[in-house]
């Protein structure tokens, strides 16, 4: 499973408290972010993304889960 990042700026991503990883998919080439199976719990898991940069306030964001990785 993957992370796509591609709409948001740069920053941190912490799953169940654990830290993924960092993005900046302005610059690239992280654009989604490999969540490996093990990270994740049955039930209700957290997703946490400490954005650094400021997003515009009309741009539709959401953590989507995918199968597909967009990285270069």
């Amino acid at each position: 499973t993957f992370l796509d990042m591609r709409r948001w700026g740069r920053g941190l991503v912490y799953i169940n408290g654990f830290n993924l990883g960092r993005y900046w998919s302005t610059v690239g080439p992280q654009y989604s972010m490999y969540l490996p199976m093990d990270l994740l719990v049955q039930g209700r898991n957290t997703i946490t993304v400490l954005e650094e940069t400021a997003l515009p306030a009309d741009r539709n964001i959401n953590v989507e889960l995918s199968k597909t990785n967009y990285n270069k």
